[in-house]
């Protein structure tokens, strides 16, 4: 990057948002080099091998120039990183949209191209997020996530930053200078002369600077003669670049950072997901009667980068109700003025507060699982000769006032295959669209276990979750798997029985894929340190797609093959 010592005004340009053309897998092509987004930051030189080299291009797009670089790689077979500044992909969104196009990789380069050390905290990260943002929306929504500080300019605190936002942060140690060697002669000897002192690694260009388009194509022709392999930059794929490849979400529950400040947590839910569960509990949201307190989830939706959608979950349960609620007793007309304002006042919230960002609403969670007296809501109607499940009809209506738009669901364990409790879901789903409820979606929580029958049970045979899906895609309901975990027994746990959860977590994943209704594959915890299994069930454990120490399971890798091959 430039010197600091650089005026801005004289360099005409940044350096936006990281983007990229994800590649077909996690392996390697001809002439590739997988850089894992979640392994930041990575060495100057990028860990290559003697002779090879990656070039770089920072601070574009600028028409003429980007085109005329754009033109000679394309003539040499060759691909690059171009690191934009957002400001200049907001002005020239057709220039960073042709990036791509021609496969090469995008990253960002802030939104004004300043030295974020120079600047408030705050405003540090705003011109990361801004930049980056603005690459991607000039991408057409690629995947992107590399990122480069103007000048190297950064701090510990930066560089956290960026990676707490998915970021792989990339220097380079073969700096040529071009923006202050305007002879394209000069420049090309010292271009040369860089790369061999080096010897390999990656190299900087500027994408802006006429000489760089005049000595590229002698630049090439002669690091070809001198044995040089150029090699392209390529993000490793993730779970959420994949999926959006296959037309679904992935995500899973997100914990506030205040709960779980484990750094190796956030960085993988910011670099694997696409999809965040929002926690918003009734207990949690109304402390007490008329007074909601949001501060708690959403810490959660506040931490999620641009582009993460949510889930709210959820409205109305028979679990955590809210203790003044239980304590006053109310009449079944009373629980129900106050369902309705709940359901209200916590829609009308996350419509307001995060636009178009809540893919789906839990209205009502476990409604299979409770009845008569072992659920308050179950009061409501009873006095009009109703039945247990009125407060459903209550609290999808308030939901669909509060929110004409919103995707409404119902959400529930054990119904993923064919059985007289899903078929029960399946007859409430129907009895409530003949009745003109709203109701779009039904959540199949997914929690089954590995090496015993104890606890939830081993996956269904996938013909059935198949046949079952296939059923609510015949009423035009829309389908997800929204807290999938496959617990194993501790004295259980191998190799073995880790290799069956990633057989069946991959059936259950391509099940979700292979269904033209199935919206998202969600998990509930990123990994087993916050699985909520060890807490509830003794013995339990191991359930989810990372390990203890958030490093990928071999459930992970036969998720990411399910994906991959859609």
């Amino acid at each position: 990057m430039r010197p600091p010592l650089v005026p801005l005004a004289l360099l005409l340009a940044g350096c936006p948002t990281a983007g990229a053309l994800p590649p077909d897998s996690g392996e390697p092509g001809p002439g590739e080099v997988i850089v894992d987004p979640y392994a930041t930051p990575f060495t100057s030189d990028a860990g290559l091998e003697p002779g090879q080299i990656a070039l770089t291009f920072d601070d574009g797009p600028e028409p003429v120039t980007t085109g005329r670089i754009l033109d000679i790689l394309d003539a040499h077979g060759v691909r690059a990183t171009f690191f934009q500044v957002g400001q200049f992909a907001e002005q020239h969104p057709e220039v960073t949209a042709d990036v791509v196009a021609r496969g090469h990789s995008l990253g960002s380069h802030t939104f004004s191209h300043a030295d974020l050390t120079e600047l408030p905290p705050a405003d540090a990260i705003e011109e990361i997020e801004r930049g980056h943002a603005a690459v991607v929306a000039a991408a057409g929504d690629a995947y992107a996530p590399f990122f480069r500080f103007p000048m190297f300019a950064t701090t510990p605190d930066l560089l956290d930053a960026a990676a707490n936002r998915g970021l792989a942060v990339v220097h380079a140690n073969i700096v040529t200078e071009d923006w202050m060697t305007p002879d394209p002669d000069e420049l090309l000897g010292k271009a040369i002369a860089a790369v061999e002192a080096e010897g390999s690694g990656v190299v900087l260009f500027h994408d802006l600077q006429p000489q760089t388009a005049d000595m590229l194509d002698a630049f090439l022709t002669r690091i070809a003669e001198l044995g040089y392999e150029v090699v392209a930059l390529r993000p490793r794929p993730t779970l959420a670049s994949l999926a959006r490849e296959a037309g679904v979400h992935v995500g899973s529950v997100v914990w506030t950072p205040t709960s779980n400040p484990d750094r190796r947590f956030l960085r993988r839910a910011v670099s694997e997901l696409d999809l965040w569960v929002v926690p918003a509990y009734a207990r949690v949201v109304q402390p007490a009667d008329g007074v909601f307190d949001f501060s708690i989830p959403d810490q959660t939706a506040d931490t999620a980068p641009d582009g993460v959608v949510f889930r709210v979950h959820n409205l109305a349960w028979c679990e955590l109700i809210p203790e003044w609620i239980t304590e006053a007793d109310p009449t079944g007309e009373e629980l129900e003025e106050i369902l309705v304002d709940h359901v209200t006042e916590v829609v009308s919230h996350y419509e307001a507060a995060y636009p178009g960002r809540v893919v789906a609403y839990d209205v009502v969670n476990e409604p299979l699982s409770w009845t008569g007296e072992g659920c308050l809501w179950h009061r409501i109607g009873l006095e009009r000769g109703l039945g247990d499940l009125e407060y459903v009809r209550v609290a999808l209506e308030a939901a669909r006032d509060a929110a004409p738009d919103a995707t409404l669901y119902l959400n529930d364990f054990l119904i993923e295959g064919l059985s007289e409790r899903s078929d029960a879901m399946y007859d409430l789903v129907t009895d409530l669209l003949d009745e003109g409820v709203p109701i779009d979606g039904v959540g199949l929580q997914s929690h089954f276990t590995i090496g015993s029958d104890d606890l939830f049970g081993p996956l269904p045979p996938t013909w059935e979750i198949e046949d079952n899906l296939e059923r609510y895609a015949d009423l035009g309901i829309e389908v997800s798997i929204t807290e999938a975990d496959f617990s194993i027994p501790d004295d259980l746990v191998s190799t073995e029985t880790l290799q069956d959860q990633a057989t069946d977590f991959a059936a259950l994943a391509g099940t979700c894929l292979d269904a033209p209704n199935c919206a998202a594959f969600v998990t509930w915890g990123v990994g087993d340190e916050d699985s909520w299994i060890p807490d509830f069930f003794d013995g339990w454990g191991s359930a989810l797609l990372f390990d203890l120490e958030y490093e990928p399971k071999p459930a992970y890798h036969a998720v990411v093959d399910a994906l991959d091959t859609r």
